[in-house]
């Protein structure tokens, strides 16, 4: 049996091999395989969207992402970059929402990745609970859009 010390070097291991990977399913009859090779290589995309944006190790990402496989490659763009992955559930009652801004004012200095749909949300919830300036930075630290393609396989 093989000994690892972190979720990395089993990545790694498993990337040399082919006939390994993930398969996401998508509906009744809808799946994609990826195997872990590709993974590893979007993962690494994504990690280095993520360095463009100004994001370090020891930095704290919240994910709200409803999609698997991008969520899957941010997760472990994150690991791989040694950033700190903070996955919430993505909710459309209030108490998701208001959990999200509860997560944010206890971390150290986050930034999320987030679609236009779940911020809109967010925004709309910040201004009818009185919320804007908590909004603000959830905002401001937000980047999906321009990095979306690296986040999906093509």
């Amino acid at each position: 049996m093989e000994q690892f010390q972190t979720l990395i070097e089993i990545i790694q291991d498993r990337a040399s091999r082919d006939e390994n990977g993930i398969t996401f399913i998508s509906g009744d009859k809808q799946e994609e395989y990826v195997s872990y090779s590709k993974l590893l290589e979007q993962a690494s995309q994504v990690l280095h969207a993520l360095q463009e944006k100004g994001i370090q190790p020891g930095d704290e990402l919240i994910i709200q992402i409803d999609d698997n496989h991008t969520f899957v490659n941010v997760f472990w763009g994150c690991l791989l970059g040694g950033i700190v992955p903070v996955p919430v559930s993505i909710g459309n009652n209030d108490e998701h929402k208001m959990k999200l801004f509860k997560i944010w004012n206890t971390l150290s200095r986050p930034y999320m990745v987030a679609d236009d749909k779940v911020l809109e949300q967010l925004e709309k919830y910040a201004h009818q609970h009185e919320l804007l300036d908590s909004f603000e930075p959830v905002k401001k630290s937000n980047f999906f859009k321009p990095y979306i393609r690296l986040f999906r396989s093509e």
